[in-house]
């Protein structure tokens, strides 16, 4: 007789929320000094916020060199639109919501 296959845990809401994952963060003497007030780690939300606050241009910074990148390798003409689905949404992973109200990945996937 075969034995039916069961699904063991629901994924936990930091699988669809990417704000909400626990990650390591480096030795405190190590650290970026937006990072300096965490503990050894953080919720990745709380992280990207922190950095925001103290480096508010750091987003477009990078996604601006994501594109010069881009135009470099893929052969782009200097005034060609790189597509957002190429460089992520402006909001980035983190708190970028879809239309629908997922958040992260999901949303980008379905917009």
């Amino acid at each position: 007789m075969a034995r039916r296959r069961r699904a063991l845990d629901i994924p936990s809401q930091s699988w669809s929320d990417p704000g909400l994952i626990w990650i390591w963060l480096p030795p405190a003497d190590r650290r970026p000094a937006p990072l300096a007030g965490f503990g050894p780690g953080a919720r990745l939300g709380a992280v990207v916020a922190a950095l925001d606050e103290a480096l508010p241009d750091l987003r477009e910074q990078v996604r601006a060199e994501q594109a010069q990148s881009w135009r470099e390798g893929g052969g782009l003409y200097d005034d060609e639109p790189v597509a957002d689905s190429v460089l992520g949404h402006p909001g980035g992973l983190v708190d970028g919501h879809g239309q629908d109200g997922r958040v992260g990945w999901a949303a980008r996937q379905s917009s």
